[in-house]
């Protein structure tokens, strides 16, 4: 036997429609289930990210960094917790078939979790912040081959930073 299995052999403790079941048909049962439960969970992080949204957008308007630097760190703490709870809601949804009250399962990992992402947040935001604001200044700026360097460094920073 090789390392992987061929779709016809069977595998150990597993029923028959477990194996018929695919990746598709899968995600639309949790979704059925738990698709509310993501919604909520999804804007408790859109709520959370308000402050800083709000704190990006007035530097930004103002062309003022002195703002930003206040509001954005203040921001990302705010919202961090929030999107590790939105993670954790999504994986155990998807790990556990039958599972507990989403909202107690929420606030268990919200109060398990705050004081840990407060710095994570905290740099993340005034990163994110800040790149964002260069973007902005190179866009009106007209400047193209800088704001393309930018925009792909956001990119990059947000990818390595949320994973």
């Amino acid at each position: 036997m090789g390392v992987f299995l061929k779709r016809t052999e069977k595998r150990e403790n597993q029923e028959p429609a477990a194996l018929q079941e695919n990746a598709r048909t899968r995600f639309v049962r949790h979704f059925r289930r738990d698709g509310w439960h993501w919604y909520f969970a999804g804007y408790l992080v859109i709520i959370s990210a308000l402050p800083y949204v709000a704190g990006l957008i007035f530097s930004i308007d103002n062309l003022s960094l002195f703002p930003m630097l206040i509001t954005a760190p203040i921001g990302g703490m705010l919202a961090a917790p929030q999107l590790c709870g939105l993670a954790d809601t999504l994986l155990r949804s998807f790990r556990d078939e039958e599972q507990d009250s989403w909202w107690k399962t929420y606030r268990k990992v919200w109060k398990r979790n705050w004081k840990a992402t407060l710095l994570p947040g905290a740099i993340f935001g005034t990163i994110s912040a800040l790149q964002l604001f260069t973007l902005n200044y190179l866009a009106l700026e007209g400047d193209l081959a800088m704001f393309v360097w930018v925009a792909f460094t956001v990119l990059i920073t947000t990818s390595i930073l949320t994973f």
